[in-house]
């Protein structure tokens, strides 16, 4: 996982991964957290480590699962966070997971570090989405006919209102071509 900034010595940097795939109806999601620091001499120490799974029901986007190995900690007390990671159990994938997610593992139940990672799985359901449609795409040569949808309009500045990802979802056109997005495949309008 190792990523260099080329930082230089007497530095810290953080490097933090998030992934997802399926196993028959669950989404799985791993995350990864590490911090090294480097010291004048160039040796590198890791200061926490933390690596997180969750299984996810693919229907209902629900956690039905969550494991966390702390790899690297700094103090005893830290290894108690992790015994909490259980608490996400029942949550759903969904826009709000991060703020549920943190109100269950605030204060002591939680760590500044754990609580960091958590904070980048709500991404998950952004990539399954991703991964859906292109399957789709792929069986069937276009994008889906998708009802009108502004649940996510405002949410960033890809996402503002008037926008055309907004624009094109709050349509039911589905997702709005771009440099990115597959131009191979032609979209069709519902």
């Amino acid at each position: 996982m190792e990523m260099d900034l080329g930082l230089p010595p007497e530095s810290i940097q953080r490097e933090k991964s998030v992934g997802m795939w399926y196993e028959g109806g669950t989404l799985r999601v791993r995350g990864q957290l590490r911090d090294r620091y480097t010291d004048p001499d160039r040796h590198e120490t890791v200061l926490h480590e933390y690596r997180l799974d969750l299984w996810v029901d693919r229907e209902t986007m629900i956690v039905a699962d969550a494991r966390i190995d702390p790899i690297h900690l700094p103090y005893g007390e830290c290894f108690q966070a992790p015994g909490n990671i259980g608490r996400l159990v029942g949550l759903t994938l969904r826009p709000g997971f991060t703020a549920e997610a943190l109100e269950r593992l605030q204060g002591e139940a939680g760590c500044t570090h754990m609580n960091s990672l958590i904070s980048d799985l709500s991404i998950a359901s952004l990539f399954h989405g991703y991964i859906t449609l292109r399957a789709y795409e792929r069986e069937h040569g276009g994008t889906p006919a998708m009802p009108p949808d502004d649940h996510r309009t405002g949410i960033c500045a890809g996402w503002r209102a008037g926008g055309a990802l907004a624009t094109w979802m709050e349509s039911g056109r589905g997702i709005a071509p771009s440099p990115i997005y597959p131009t191979t495949i032609r979209h069709t309008d519902p």
